[in-house]
């Protein structure tokens, strides 16, 4: 009888660890899809993202974001059974945005992994209606001739200036103003007040010491207009900006004595990488110079690699060991090639990238 009731103890614990196992999985397609090139006139561009479920349990697809109003995800509301397929529809819209283009979907569902990204990618051609090409970029009767506005390298205590055309195509003054403006930013518009088909520039000032931040970084801020009780969010201007510290007034003799970064490679290979475990890779920083090597900011454009180091300061003479982490769930498309910045107070190489490579099997 105790022999019976242990076999049958025995039994019950397998099903109950086999049916614990099963679980949803879904497998898409495709991760990416180019529109490659199409007019501004065509306004709206849809594809569709097919999945599978792979698992032994009904999925069932819990969201879909976008990072921007101008692209729309669609899911279906039943859940998906094992072995049966899915369509994740994406709809962009290109009017007014003339220019390449690559945006991401997070989709977010009960499977294995939880969250899969999405992108899409194109080049919309201006309309051949517009009166001014110059000015692709339209925000109601305020045409710019760009909306991202790359300032390269900035120096402490050294603002620099950068200015956007601009041109008012609608028929009425159109006076203008600037929300959620980054401290470290000045925006004025010459003139303030633009009439009917004049023309004017939004100027754009950088003062980079007020940021208090190192290399690459981004910010936004958003046009108004005098007399609107709200800001419309799509009327965005994107700035980037290298922050750095300005060495050029050392000597000779202070360069000789300063620090000086060396890595012990200029490139990270992950390799292939199979499944979903996490991998790890090593960067080694020393400090040939004479004086203490201070790293100020190290950045990675991967979302899928994280950084660690146990200092941020190196003595001459010495290392330090950087540890990157790569988790390969939810990887847009089969290949990895990013950069990692490293901002330091080495005169000779303040920023310096290294790549980042690896495929995904």
């Amino acid at each position: 009888m105790k022999q019976l009731f242990v076999v049958l103890l025995v039994t019950f614990v397998s099903v109950a660890t086999v049916f614990s196992q099963k679980s949803s999985k879904i497998e898409f397609k495709e991760t990416l899809h180019d529109f490659g090139s199409f007019s501004e006139d065509m306004k709206k561009v849809t594809c569709k993202f097919t999945f599978t479920n792979t698992g032994d349990v009904p999925l069932a697809i819990v969201r879909a974001t976008a990072a921007c109003g101008c692209t729309q995800p669609e899911y279906p509301e039943e859940p998906v059974m094992p072995g049966k397929t899915g369509t994740i529809t994406v709809t962009y819209n290109a009017e007014g945005a003339p220019g390449s283009f690559q945006k991401t979907i997070n989709v977010y569902s009960t499977a294995k992994p939880e969250k899969v990204v999405l992108s899409i990618k194109g080049t919309v051609i201006p309309s051949q209606s517009r009166e001014n090409p110059s000015y692709p970029y339209k925000m109601g009767d305020l045409h710019l001739s760009n909306t991202t506005l790359p300032f390269f390298d900035v120096y402490l205590d050294k603002p620099k200036t950068e200015k956007i055309p601009v041109i008012n195509e609608g028929k009425k003054l159109l006076s203008l103003a600037f929300d959620h403006v980054p401290r470290h930013l000045s925006v004025v518009a010459v003139p303030s007040v633009l009439k009917p088909k004049e023309k004017g520039e939004i100027v754009i000032t950088y003062r980079a010491e007020k940021a208090k931040d190192w290399g690459l970084r981004r910010d936004e801020f958003f046009v108004a207009f005098s007399g609107e009780n709200k800001f419309n969010p799509e009327y965005k201007i994107a700035v980037t900006a290298n922050i750095l510290e300005d060495f050029s007034d050392l000597s000779q003799e202070e360069l000789e004595k300063a620090p000086k970064m060396e890595l012990s490679q200029q490139k990270i290979d992950f390799g292939a990488v199979q499944g979903t475990d996490k991998v790890k890779r090593e960067l080694t920083i020393t400090n040939t110079g004479k004086k203490t090597l201070s790293i100020r900011k190290i950045q990675t454009d991967a979302d899928i690699v994280s950084v660690q180091t146990s200092s941020h300061s190196i003595a001459p003479g010495k290392s330090e060991t950087i540890t990157l982490t790569l988790d390969p769930s939810g990887v847009p498309g089969k290949m990895l090639n990013k950069l990692l910045s490293i901002v330091t107070n080495d005169p000779q190489n303040p920023f310096v990238s290294v790549r980042l490579v690896g495929t995904f099997e």
